[in-house]
C-alpha cells in the first residue's frame, strides 16, 4: 500500500459493524452449536472486532495500526473494569444493554481474544483494499 491509511467508506463499515454484531449476539444465544474452545473465545474476538470497526467510522482517513491500537485500549479498560465493584458500575452492569457492553467479570483469555479480533479486522481491511472493495 502507498498510503500510510485507508480511505474508509463508512457506510461499509457500518455494515461490517452491524454485521459483526449480529453474529456476536447469534454466538451468545446458540453457543451450544459451537465447540466449547471457540465459544470461549468467540463473542469477545468479535467484540474487538466490532470496536474495530467502529473506529473505521469515526476515523475515516487514521491509519490501521493506530485504530487497531486504539481498539485494543478501549476493550483492555472495559476488562480492567470488570475487576471493580463499584455500586454505580454494578447497576449499570445489571440490566442486559450493560452486561453487553460492560461485561460482568475479569479473565485473562479475553485479552488474547480481543487481540485476535483486532487482528482479523486489520487483516480483513488489508484484504478489501487490495481487492477494491473500500
Amino acid at each position: 500500500m502507498s498510503k500510510k491509511y485507508i480511505e474508509r467508506n463508512r457506510v461499509i463499515y457500518i455494515g461490517l459493524t452491524f454485521f459483526t454484531t449480529i453474529v456476536g449476539l447469534l454466538s451468545r444465544k446458540y453457543y451450544y452449536y459451537l465447540p466449547s474452545s471457540l465459544n470461549l473465545y468467540l463473542g469477545d474476538a468479535l467484540y474487538a472486532l466490532m470496536m474495530f470497526w467502529i473506529l473505521g467510522i469515526l476515523f475515516k482517513r487514521q491509519n490501521i495500526v493506530r485504530n487497531g491500537f486504539v481498539a485494543m485500549i478501549i476493550c483492555y479498560t472495559i476488562e480492567f473494569t470488570q475487576t471493580l465493584d463499584y455500586v454505580w458500575l454494578i447497576k449499570i452492569r445489571s440490566n442486559l444493554l450493560g452486561k453487553l457492553i460492560l461485561g460482568t467479570g475479569f479473565l485473562w483469555s479475553d485479552l488474547l481474544a480481543y487481540v485476535l479480533g483486532i487482528l482479523a479486522g486489520g487483516l480483513m481491511e488489508v484484504i478489501m483494499y487490495r481487492k477494491r472493495l473500500l
